[in-house]
């Protein structure tokens, strides 16, 4: 018992990891800890498999949360459909989620699933799809429906613009993502800027991009996507003044200080 309890605590803390700023390495540590601490814990099993599944270690992922169906005898049709869909198995995934939807659906014409918990379910699954890129038409269906129920979200309009930019429609994808940063101006997501800032590279907007990314790692330090695309632009065209600043250090450097050295710790662009 007192295993289960630190193991519990593991899960707790790996959930923390999950919010903002989201360190994933050190939600997939506590994951991994509390699973070696109670590998048959119930609970253990549902949190550990949606931790995996949230950093994207979807084989991890579906190990633990089949376990977890065993055990619970519950439908995770959801998770088990992103699992798969990650892993090769898309047509099993896609069939997964039409399952998990056909449930929410139902649910919903009883009234036993409200508006809200009805909205977040479409908007998953459709952003589920995007992520992988597959069957974008229904994503984007099911996308534009979960904004027509709650379009105030960000989250729900940061989805329907990322699928915009799986479609190839930047222009759109542009607008929604905009507009989905402006919604989240109290609680900045650095998800919602390292995708203005993709789409604004892919735009030809490089400035724009570059600052949609730097806010991505300002409020995320350890955003990993963000730090890659942020390369990526560095190095297909430096920042003019970087040029302008290595050619003036070699200027100051070059003219002798009162005290007769170089000015060695003239700043550079980083």
């Amino acid at each position: 018992m007192r295993t289960d309890f630190i193991a519990l605590r593991y899960t707790k803390s790996a959930m923390q990891a999950l919010a903002e700023p989201v360190d994933a390495g050190q939600a997939s540590r506590y994951a991994t800890r509390a699973l070696e601490l109670a590998p048959h814990n119930e609970i253990v099993l549902d949190r550990v498999g949606k931790a995996y599944l949230h950093v994207g270690a979807y084989e991890q992922a579906l190990t633990v949360v089949q376990e977890a169906q065993l055990m619970t005898g519950r439908d995770y049709y959801y998770e088990l459909g992103t699992c798969y869909l990650h892993t090769g198995q898309q047509e099993l995934g896609a069939e997964y989620l039409a399952k998990h939807l056909q449930w929410v659906r139902f649910g919903f014409a009883a009234e036993a699933v409200g508006e809200a918990v009805y909205a977040v379910e479409l908007n998953n699954v459709g952003y589920t799809y995007a992520e992988a890129d597959f069957n974008l038409s229904e994503a984007l269906k099911l996308t534009k429906q979960a904004v027509r129920y709650a379009p105030l979200n960000p989250a729900f309009t940061d989805s329907l613009g990322w699928v915009c930019y799986k479609l190839g429609d930047f222009s759109n994808a542009a607008f929604y993502l905009e507009r989905a940063v402006r919604q989240s101006r109290q609680q900045p997501n650095a998800e919602l800027h390292y995708h203005l800032g993709v789409v604004y590279a892919r735009s030809g907007q490089r400035e724009a991009a570059v600052r949609e990314l730097r806010e991505a790692l300002d409020i995320r330090p350890k955003y990993s996507q963000a730090m890659r695309e942020l390369r990526k632009l560095n190095w297909e065209l430096a920042p003019p003044w970087h040029a302008m600043a290595t050619d003036l250090t070699l200027v100051v450097n070059s003219i002798p200080t009162s005290r007769g050295y170089p000015c060695e710790n003239f700043p550079t662009s980083s």
